[in-house]
């Protein structure tokens, strides 16, 4: 399963230049073609169904166009590819989210599992960790995940190591690009004690605000309706605890519901846990990332990329069990996607769920690092990972 996903991950973006019109791209770059013709009206559904007719050379019907939810920045930065074609303005953008999926997946094997031994068993757990079935998706499709990956890894190893705690911050603001996949990680920063991190975290916001004022003026304020008239119409369709609720349910109302006391539970745990996780500020993060995907309510299979993050995290100690869970959550998509990819199981949200559940366990408790020979007691987040370049 684990050199099937590694095969999976270099197939996926083959498959999706075969056409361009077939992934979520599509709507990312009509939208910077609204951008790139002079109009401000970025988050008019008329306005991006028109330049997604245009993109695409015929017309879909409403139901079936995907909306850009993404801030406005986003858009702006594809507006270069807008005069290129759609196969070669694809292989651009591939090409660079292709880029952060392999330094992630270096900084996952060099530094957050530094501690596995053998290399072999650190191998495969990075690699089922970054490379899942679910993982591919992202490539599939044209997502933005790989881009909040790189960020989120690097903004890991930086607080592993006790360095640059404001760069991370800024770096885990690239979230933002997807924000309800890290609406908890303030909470975790903030249980954690890690205040500099947040600082950079709000700085980035600001950023992203601010430049998206600079874009849109006054049509910024249609970006949060939009928002929220999308995500109610589909999160009853979605994975994580609200998409989970809704399809038991077949309610919207259940949905946020979920989504409402899954946050505060989540930020519960972030409070009855901060003593530990003011000592492993690495540690926290992997845990708000994780229950940030938990407690999301728009989560696609694409984003359980992002997963890597808390899995890699809880394999310090546990990387045998990591990677069975792993190679269980590839398992689960097939089984979700075999059976309905909107209406399925949800058997992954329930992996989703074990893992977040380990991690948090792990943390509450000292356990042995694995090692050739050198096994030591410690506790599995310490604030530096052994010595490696940064």
């Amino acid at each position: 399963m684990v050199v099937f996903g590694l095969g999976n991950m270099v197939a996926e973006p083959l498959r999706a230049l075969r056409d361009a019109r077939d992934t979520d791209y599509a709507s990312f770059v009509s939208a910077a073609r609204i951008l790139a013709s002079g109009s401000r009206n970025l988050y008019s559904l008329a306005a991006q169904h028109a330049a997604e007719s245009a993109y695409l050379g015929f017309t879909p019907p409403p139901s079936v166009a995907n909306a850009f939810l993404n801030p406005a920045p986003a858009a702006f930065a594809l507006v270069p590819l807008t005069g290129m074609s759609r196969s070669a303005g694809l292989a651009v953008f591939l090409a660079a989210a292709c880029a952060c999926v392999v330094g992630a997946l270096v900084l996952v094997l060099r530094d957050v599992l530094a501690p596995v031994e053998p290399r072999r068993l650190r191998a495969a757990v990075a690699v089922a960790a970054v490379c899942s079935l679910p993982a591919g998706m992202t490539l599939a499709l044209g997502q933005w995940d790989p881009f909040i990956l790189i960020a989120e890894t690097l903004a890991l190893v930086w607080m592993s190591r006790g360095r640059h705690p404001f760069a991370a911050g800024l770096a885990l603001s690239m979230v933002i690009l997807k924000p309800q996949l890290g609406v908890l990680i303030p909470v975790f920063l903030i249980a954690s004690g890690q205040w500099r991190a947040l600082g950079g975290f709000a700085a980035g916001g600001a950023g992203w605000l601010l430049a998206s004022f600079a874009i849109l003026g006054g049509h910024l304020a249609d970006w949060p309706r939009l928002v929220i008239d999308n995500d109610s119409a589909t999160t009853v369709h979605t994975l994580g605890l609200p998409g989970l609720a809704g399809m038991l349910t077949g309610s919207t109302r259940a949905s946020e519901l979920t989504f409402v006391a899954a946050a505060v539970a989540c930020a519960g745990l972030a409070i009855r846990l901060r003593r530990i996780l003011s000592g492993s500020p690495a540690g926290a993060l992997a845990l708000g990332i994780g229950a940030s995907l938990l407690a999301a309510p728009h989560l696609w299979s694409d984003d359980l990329i992002l997963l890597a993050l808390p899995a890699a995290w809880w394999a310090r100690t546990q990387p045998r069990a990591a990677l069975a869970a792993l190679v269980a959550l590839s398992a689960a998509w097939g089984v979700d996607v075999a059976i309905g990819p909107i209406t399925g199981p949800h058997v992954e949200t329930l992996v989703l769920l074990g893992v977040v559940a380990a991690l948090a366990t792990t943390l509450r408790k000292p356990a042995s690092i694995p090692s050739s020979g050198r096994a030591q007691l410690t506790w599995p987040s310490t604030r530096a990972l052994p010595s490696t370049p940064a």
